[in-house]
């Protein structure tokens, strides 16, 4: 019993953000960045039960030889699980311009959780 009670709760923590995109539409952040943003909002804020991107800032790092690193600050506007409480989560992740299509180029740098 205890096993199904734990595999209801992962299975609803997962699909927290399955009904809807809480991205806007026309945001800036590519598709394999967006899946990993979600897993660290899980993973990083509990307590959140639903998020809707609120803004994103885009700043471009030039790198040698023509390459350009997309640095991303996206900001939700959440919603807690346990409290109507509507709070606010900042998210910095980077798309790296690389050549070579067998290293990741997508990381989350760090979530806040306000």
């Amino acid at each position: 019993m205890k096993t199904l009670s734990i595999l209801l709760v992962v299975s609803f923590s997962a699909s927290v953000f399955a009904s809807s995109s809480p991205f806007r539409g026309d945001s800036q952040i590519p598709a394999a960045l967006k899946e990993e943003i979600l897993m660290a909002i899980e993973s990083e804020c509990p307590a959140i039960s639903s998020a809707n991107e609120i803004s994103t800032s885009v700043v471009e790092k030039r790198i040698d030889q023509g390459q350009v690193d997309l640095y991303f600050t996206t900001t939700f506007k959440a919603v807690r699980r346990s409290l109507p409480d509507v709070e606010t989560v900042t998210v910095q992740s980077v798309r790296y311009d690389l050549s070579n299509p067998a290293v990741k180029s997508t990381e989350v740098l760090s979530v806040d959780c306000l």
